[in-house]
């Protein structure tokens, strides 16, 4: 609907606007705001249409794992590039345990009968794996019913929206693993019930 209203006055008709806003100079500051969000739509557009030809020319083995992680309903060609960028060779990580120790799922907390014994390694592993696999888990939420609801399980039991979506992340990191290991596709009902 925006993007329709930004074409529609970059190409000089205001009548949609003028029907929203009264006042004449909001509506030619609203117009100059959905022109700007229109040019950088197209900016984006064609950014990836550009990072999707150098990645169809790259020899990388790891774009092997590309249709695998696309897949998963809600991780597209530029996300699922930068995981398997940084992933690299799969085979590389010996168990699913070091695979979201190198994402940094792993808790870095060490308790001892209740109590603090400090904090671990937390800095250990790829920060731009970390930050991609949030990222993701972020994205399946929104678009898969039955990570949702686990989703919602997690935030309730601990009341913080980034406690929940990593507890989610590390999943759909042990996920990722064993299905690259595995060289399957994703399957929502056996890696969430």
């Amino acid at each position: 609907h925006l993007d329709r209203m930004a074409k529609k006055f970059c190409e000089g008709d205001m009548t949609e606007l003028t029907g929203i806003f009264r006042d004449e100079n909001t509506c030619l500051k609203a117009g100059h705001y959905l022109m700007a969000m229109h040019h950088l739509s197209c900016q984006i557009l064609q950014l990836e249409e550009q990072i999707q030809a150098q990645e169809a020319r790259s020899t990388l083995t790891c774009h092997r794992y590309l249709p695998r992680l696309m897949s998963m309903k809600g991780c597209g060609f530029i996300l699922g590039s930068i995981i398997v960028t940084e992933i690299v060779d799969i085979h590389r990580f010996r168990t699913e345990r070091n695979f979201v120790s190198y994402c940094r799922l792993s808790p870095a907390i060490r308790l001892s009968n209740e109590k603090s014994k400090g904090d671990g390694n937390r800095k250990n592993g790829n920060a731009y794996l970390s930050w991609a696999m949030t990222e993701l888990a972020n994205l399946m939420v929104r678009h898969n019913p039955s990570i949702k609801k686990k989703y919602d399980r997690q935030l309730k039991k601990s009341r913080l929206h980034a406690k929940a979506i990593r507890s989610i992340a590390a999943q759909l990191a042990r996920c990722i693993w064993h299905m690259l290991m595995k060289d399957e596709d994703f399957q929502i009902d056996l890696a969430f019930k």
